[in-house]
């Protein structure tokens, strides 16, 4: 058997009998396991959605599944034209490319995101610091007895004079992609 048939299925439930059998809970007409027989609904589940008071029956039978979106309707469904728009045009863009707009429309909204290494947020780790820690944790894996290494925040403030080559990488920012050559 496959695993999603051994796992089951969500949610199968009514939200009409699921909210009818919430609104007889709270008004006390009916127990959890009568009502959760006679409008054939799970009983966790049942239990689960008449603990949140603060909602109207029609909204706690309404919960979704998942998680809750990071850009809203509005932005999301103007990401997901303008990606079909450039599939149309035969400009297909990656997976990568999508994730990079979606972090740019996020943060140029001002929302707060879960987008935390990927793109690289600057705010949290510094592209040396986040590949330092990426060489720690394979050595990590690789030895028991593993010492930590210097960030390069500390690494900056203890010693001036470290010479690095110059970093020809991209820049990109909100107009165009450059190519990025120190003097």
């Amino acid at each position: 058997m496959t695993s999603s048939s051994l796992k089951g299925k969500r949610k199968e439930w009514n939200t009409d009998h699921m909210t009818e059998s919430i609104r007889m809970i709270r008004e006390k007409k009916m127990g959890y396991f009568k009502a959760a027989k006679h409008f054939d609904v799970p009983r966790t589940t049942l239990f689960r959605l008449c603990q949140k008071n603060e909602l109207y029956p029609e909204e706690a039978a309404a919960t979704k599944l998942g998680r809750k979106s990071v850009l809203g309707d509005q932005l999301e469904n103007l990401l997901v034209e303008y990606i079909l728009k450039m599939e149309s045009k035969f400009h297909g863009l990656t997976r990568n490319d999508a994730r990079r707009m979606a972090y740019m429309l996020a943060k140029r909204n001002h929302l707060e995101n879960p987008f935390g290494l990927w793109p690289l947020n600057k705010n949290i780790l510094s592209e040396i610091d986040y590949l330092a820690a990426q060489q720690d944790a394979v050595k990590d894996a690789c030895t028991i007895n593993a010492t930590p290494t210097k960030s390069s925040s500390q690494s900056k403030e203890s010693s001036t004079n470290d010479a690095r080559p110059p970093d020809n990488s991209l820049i990109l920012t909100e107009t165009s992609v450059t190519s990025r050559q120190d003097t």
